[in-house]
């Protein structure tokens, strides 16, 4: 079975997470109806551009999508890769954030493809109704998360 995938060059997102005494919390993502799979929740991200990283493209696109976000001196703390049968795929980086502070979508293309941003409990995403390969994918990415979390 092969689904719709965007961008020739493969996609990348990045899965902030936060670390409080309140717990550990990701910041996940609304697909706006019009979209692949729209209502489902995943990750902030999108193609990947010729000449680019996945990781440039990542931050490229969670800044464009999350404008308030603070991405300065970020770094991934590990990925994950998504790998579809025709050779497409889509890497997911978790990176720490010093905070989970209220963030907005960003304008243009952000708010066709965004309904909503949420900062969720890591125990609570299993109940989120998710992007199917990001279902697939959350197993490994919770793994990174909480290994971090705790280190």
């Amino acid at each position: 079975m092969h689904a719709r995938h965007w961008g020739v060059n493969g996609a990348a997102g990045l899965l902030p997470f936060s670390v409080s005494p309140a717990g550990v919390r990701v910041l996940l993502a609304l697909r706006s109806e019009g979209t692949h799979q729209g209502g489902t929740w995943s990750t902030i991200g999108g193609a990947i551009d010729q000449g680019e990283t996945a990781w440039e493209a990542a931050v490229r696109e969670a800044s464009e999508e999350v404008p308030g976000l603070d991405l300065a001196g970020a770094l991934a703390a590990g990925s994950h890769e998504y790998a579809c049968v025709s050779g497409w795929s889509y890497t997911t980086f978790v990176v720490p954030l010093p905070s989970d502070a209220p963030v907005t979508i960003g304008s243009g293309w952000a708010t066709w493809e965004t309904a909503e941003l949420r900062w969720v409990p890591i125990e609570e995403v299993d109940g989120y109704l998710l992007l199917t390969a990001f279902a697939q994918s959350w197993p490994e990415l919770r793994k990174l998360i909480e290994v971090q979390a705790t280190s």
